[in-house]
Order: C-alpha cells, then sequence, then structure tokens
C-alpha cells in the first residue's frame, strides 16, 4: 500500500498543518521577544528620564539655595571675624557654602565668575582699627537667576536690562 494513496492520512494538509503551527509559535515566541525587548529599553529610557530629572531637581535646589545665600551676604561688609556678630559669622559660613556649591553645580561662567567676585572683595578701610571687604555678586547672582529662570521653564527676563539695573536688594541695618 502507497501512503500517499492512505485514505486515512493525508501528508500534504499534515505538513501544512505543521509548519502554520511552527510558524505560529514561532510568531508567538518572536512577538514575546520583541515586546521584551522594546519594554526593557522602554524602561531603561524611563530609568534615564527620571534620573536626569532628579539631577535638574537637584540642581535646581542648590542653585536656589546658593541665590538666596549670596544674595542675602552680597552688600554686608563682612567683617574681621574678632569683630563680627554671629549673624555675620553666619552670613560668612553661609557665602563659603554658596560657592562651594557654585563650584560643584554651577556653568563654567558662574565658576568664573564667582572666583572674580571674590577677587574684587576689597577692604574698605574706613576705620583703621576694622577690617571689612564689601563683597558685590550682581553678574554672579544675574547669571544664577537666568540660569534657574530657564530651569524653572519661567519667562526670560531681558539680559541687557538687567545688567544695567543689576539686582535690586533692600538692607535694613542700623545707622552708625
Amino acid at each position: 500500500m502507497n501512503s500517499t494513496n492512505n485514505k486515512w492520512f493525508n501528508w500534504g494538509l499534515f505538513i501544512t498543518l505543521f509548519v502554520n503551527t511552527a510558524v505560529g509559535i514561532g510568531g508567538l515566541y518572536l512577538v514575546n521577544y520583541l515586546n521584551l525587548s522594546r519594554d526593557i529599553k522602554n524602561k531603561r529610557l524611563e530609568i534615564k528620564k527620571d534620573i536626569e530629572n532628579k539631577k535638574r531637581e537637584i540642581k535646581i535646589e542648590y542653585l536656589i539655595n546658593v541665590y538666596r545665600s549670596i544674595e542675602k551676604s552680597s552688600g554686608y561688609p563682612a567683617m574681621d571675624l574678632s569683630q563680627s556678630t554671629e549673624k555675620d559669622i553666619k552670613r560668612a559660613e553661609d557665602s563659603e557654602q554658596a560657592l562651594a556649591d557654585i563650584q560643584l553645580f554651577g556653568s563654567i561662567y558662574q565658576i568664573r565668575e564667582a572666583r572674580e567676585s571674590c577677587k574684587k572683595a576689597v577692604p574698605n578701610m574706613r576705620d583703621p582699627n576694622l577690617i571689612k571687604f564689601e563683597w558685590r555678586a550682581d553678574e554672579l547672582l544675574l547669571d544664577i537667576r537666568r540660569e534657574l529662570r530657564k530651569e524653572l521653564l519661567l519667562e526670560e527676563i531681558n539680559p541687557n536690562e538687567s545688567i544695567q539695573e543689576g539686582i535690586s536688594k533692600i538692607r535694613w541695618s542700623k545707622m552708625m
């Protein structure tokens, strides 16, 4: 008896069904593999975005603190520590920390500007018995403000106007 003439078994149909089933099962595994690799890729991108967002949040937080510290101490005379009050010492410590944070998180321009601001801190010799330093950091503050506004997606302030007017401050102190 010839197997091709068998009434009960059709090899052509069997091969067709076997190939279709194999292709279907193989397709399931291939689609599953592709979905898995896509999910892994998406997860990596999501993790990368989360890391970038966290870095951005940390940078913004530190720049805000730096801005506030420099703004508080800029324009006040910094006296010799032996003749300073607790407030003066706190302001000096905040300034030192702000400058350290700028060197850690600031842009190259901000680091350069911080160095220049420190070099510009010149002794104020009105009273020969009292050593005072005046520290002006307007350009540094303007750049930190510009970067913070950009990071926080706030509208841009005209840079020419800012440079001409500087940072406005109100300082309440006892008249000497």
